[in-house]
């Protein structure tokens, strides 16, 4: 899939002798570098007719150098030659480089008179220039009697060769310089027509990264040399200055074109970051370019290329050693373009003779262009081996595959026979085991027909339990009409609760307490009705008033019903217990570990229970109750039990927690009702046990209280 061998080398060894100056016929023409003089204005604040005018003749100092070199620079300069320095039939110069951006020419008599002024350069539209051609060329007026001013300024590199000599000379060397042109820029879309012909026919997308890579070094050295501005934009100058995009483009395409030939993702990790580093070199250079730091972008743009070919070359050398023979190509082409960078650089800093009619870079790319299509065509012969190879272990392979298969088809026909007769046996035992595992399914049924009757009259039973509860428990509605306004939110775990809450009405003295009987379930309902009644004994028949004291008398008879003083029974209940005084304006209460909280103005309030339950207390002496005595004026309260604040969810399956339960009674309690609050509560709760993909289980009773006064 690549070009005829001696053809190519042909194309190689024509780009190479074009370098030299000595290959085309020689000119009379004469470099007058060594000639002139120079003022640099790096401020851009010396005027024209200053310098015209002669006022800064002074600051004007020889230059040592045959073509005038100024390298990368922001600066203006001002070159100074009398015409009767030069060979008399010599009536034209040429400023020979088509990059600058402007060009200031001016000719002035021995009297100080202005003979001639001509302003063009890059920053002009192409149809300034005196003579159409790529460099710039101009007519003397009165030669061997005048002087000549010019002023230059670029953002690219700045160095011009000046010569004078006759409009034949120029002419003819320009035929000469467009020549050799057309054969580096002839090749170099040669190279790109056939490999976007190859890419069309493959569609391997390797072909189409190099001929984006060959069209956008071939763009870039079109723009140096001027032909992109003549050819394409002559009235459009403002494009010249972007030009330098083409080379960050080179940069880019080169490492993605570089990371896919050589297999990028398989060398070393500093490689493949140095990979991503200039791709992002690349674009920081066209940022640069388009906020007009256009010098600094193209200083960029030369470091970027240079130590880029020398990571290109380090990558190929590891991949070549690695076994990939493709890479040897690469390694030739990138050693050539490198060589062209430094050449160039060379060129830039007076270290090299600038060459005549091809620069380094062309050299080098077009070296670089033809051995990378060698690489790509390497590469794609050792496909179709590697293709041809496996198909032949592939064929290999299948001819094994059919001897085994047919061994396979032997042994299977004698297995087949065995396990026919094997399975014949099996089919009998089978059939027995089917009839006994009949007569053990008609047991099971029976037995399951038995444990469901035993599971409907247990349910029964509970929801018969539940019923006997829920009697037992206070009237909401009476409730209501004893106090201002109030809720009751109840939501037992199971079906019968070990929560329950109690009030009772004596004197015109109401009591209402919550309690969490130890457990939940049947075992919690059991020991929820004997609260209840022990509570409603003391209060009612023996008179006790103060919630200390019923807490205390309490706690003496369920360890007395329970035997807690001749077993180790610790159950119990906790219990938030208040009494009401509505006459007073006063709440009296008493904890058995449960708290009181109310909210005033706002602002929670804790009120904590005592350290005892009511009951479970067989190895204390004697419990300790105290009373704590809160006007009821604009205050709401709450009695609960720990099922709210233990409920788990939440997204983190963690517990609401009591910190968090205090805050919500608070947000909730600005509600116009009660029962709005317990909306909000009930709310607040359900969210809280959904999660994405189920809804958390209840993990204890629930009993929250609250009222107003």
């Amino acid at each position: 899939m690549f070009l005829p061998a001696r053809f190519t080398y042909l194309i190689l060894l024509f780009l190479i002798v074009s370098s030299s100056s000595t290959y085309a016929r020689s000119h009379t023409f004469e470099n007058i570098g060594t000639k002139v003089m120079i003022l640099e204005d790096a401020s851009h604040s010396i005027s024209e007719m200053d310098v015209i005018s002669g006022n800064k003749d002074h600051l004007f100092k020889f230059y040592n150098q045959e073509i005038p070199n100024f390298q990368s620079t922001k600066s203006s300069y001002w070159v100074k030659f009398e015409t009767n320095v030069l060979d008399a039939e010599h009536n034209y110069i040429e400023v020979g480089s088509a990059f600058l951006d402007t060009l200031h020419f001016y000719e002035v008599s021995k009297e100080g008179l202005l003979l001639k002024t001509v302003k063009t350069g890059d920053a002009y539209n192409f149809s300034t220039r005196e003579i159409d051609m790529g460099n710039f060329v101009f007519r003397l007026t009165e030669p061997q009697n005048s002087t000549i001013y010019l002023k230059v300024s670029a953002l690219q590199p700045l160095f011009f060769p000046l010569r004078a000599g006759t409009i034949t000379d120029f002419i003819a060397f320009e035929h000469d310089f467009d020549f050799y042109q057309g054969i580096y820029f002839g090749f170099m879309l040669l190279m790109f027509f056939y490999n976007f012909f190859v890419w069309y026919s493959t569609r391997d997308n390797i072909y189409l990264v190099y001929v984006c890579y060959v069209l956008s070094i071939t763009v870039f050295m079109a723009a140096v040399f001027g032909y992109m501005f003549e050819y394409l934009w002559p009235e459009t100058p403002i494009i010249n200055e972007f030009v330098v995009i083409s080379s960050a483009f080179t940069q880019i395409t080169a490492v993605i074109f570089t990371k896919k030939f050589i297999q990028g993702d398989t060398l070393p990790p500093i490689i493949k970051k140095g990979f991503t580093l200039y791709i992002i070199w690349g674009f920081i250079i066209i940022a640069s370019i388009i906020l007009d730091f256009k010098v600094e972008a193209l200083m960029m743009s030369q470091v970027g290329l240079l130590t880029l070919g020398f990571l290109l070359l380090i990558a190929s050398l590891i991949s070549y050693k690695r076994g990939y023979k493709p890479a040897k190509y690469y390694l030739i082409a990138w050693g050539a373009l490198n060589a062209g960078f430094i050449a160039a650089i060379l060129e830039s800093v007076n270290v090299l003779e600038v060459s005549m009619y091809l620069n380094p870079m062309q050299i080098g790319s077009g070296i670089e262009v033809l051995f990378l299509s060698f690489a790509l065509g390497d590469k794609l012969k050792t496909l179709k081996e590697e293709k041809e190879r496996a198909q032949l272990e592939v064929l290999e392979a299948l001819q094994k595959n059919e001897t085994l298969i047919k061994e396979q088809n032997v042994m299977l026909e004698r297995r087949v026979t065995q396990r026919t007769h094997e399975l014949s046996e099996a089919n009998t035992e089978l059939t027995a085991l089917t009839e006994e595992l009949s007569t053990t399914l008609e047991t099971v049924k029976m037995q399951s027909n038995i444990i469901e009757k035993a599971h409907e009259n247990t349910k029964a039973s509970i929801n018969y339990a539940k019923r006997i509860q829920d009697a037992m428990l206070p009237n909401t509605n009476q409730l209501k009409k004893v106090l201002k306004d109030m809720f009751i939110f109840y939501k037992p775990r199971d079906i019968v609760s070990g929560d329950f809450y109690w009030s009772h009405e004596k004197d015109g003295i109401i009591y209402l307490a919550a309690c969490d009987c130890t457990g939940h379930g049947v075992p919690g309902g059991f020991l929820s009705m004997l609260g209840n009644e022990v509570l409603t004994e003391i209060v009612s028949l023996e008179g006790v008033s103060d919630p200390k004291d019923i807490l205390l008398e309490a706690d003496k008879r369920i360890s007395e019903i329970l035997k807690q003083k001749m077993n180790t029974n610790m159950d119990g209940m906790d219990v938030s217990l208040v009494r009401i005084d509505k006459k007073k304006g006063e709440l009296t209460f008493a904890g058995a570990k449960n708290p009181l909280v109310y909210v005033k103005n706002g602002e929670v309030t804790k009120v904590k229970g005592d350290s005892y339950s009511i009951g479970g207390n067989y190895k204390k002496t004697t419990a300790q109750f105290k009373s704590h005595v809160i006007p009821t004026k604009d205050t709401k309260f709450y009695l609960f039990s720990d099922g709210y604040q233990d409920q788990t969810g939440g997204g983190d399956n963690k517990k609401f927690m009591v910190r968090k339960f205090r805050e919500l009674l608070r947000d909730t309690s600005l509600s116009a009702t009660m029962e709005d609050q317990k909306s909000k509560i009930i709310s607040t709760l359900e969210k809280w046990m959904s999660q994405e993909d189920h809804f958390t289980a209840q993990v204890d009773d629930i009993l929250v209280v609250g009222f107003e006064v």
